[in-house]
């Protein structure tokens, strides 16, 4: 014997159904499903990430693991230009 699983469906009306048609028509604009805008997260990764000149290489401090990391292959645009620790301490 063959059981199947039923769930019940809401039936939206009245009042609901502009919510839920509003609440659609916020993402998406002539059928097309808007892009996020997420610059903010990118400002702040620049604020954060720093670009040694002497080295050439992009580093941060890691505020969770409280040590320096370093990036060799990462793209330099945008990126405040300061010294990094490893360049300053071997100038000392």
């Amino acid at each position: 014997m063959m059981t199947q699983n039923v769930t019940q469906m809401q039936i939206v009306t009245g009042d609901d159904k502009d919510w839920l048609f509003n609440h659609f028509k916020a993402d998406y604009k002539y059928g097309v499903k808007k892009k996020r805008d997420h610059s903010s997260n990118k400002k702040k990764a620049d604020a954060m990430l720093r670009y040694c000149k002497k080295c050439n290489i992009v580093w941060e401090y890691d505020r969770v693991s409280k040590q320096n990391l370093y990036y060799d292959d990462f793209p330099t645009y945008g990126k405040i230009r300061e010294e990094c620790p490893k360049c300053k301490n071997h100038n000392h």
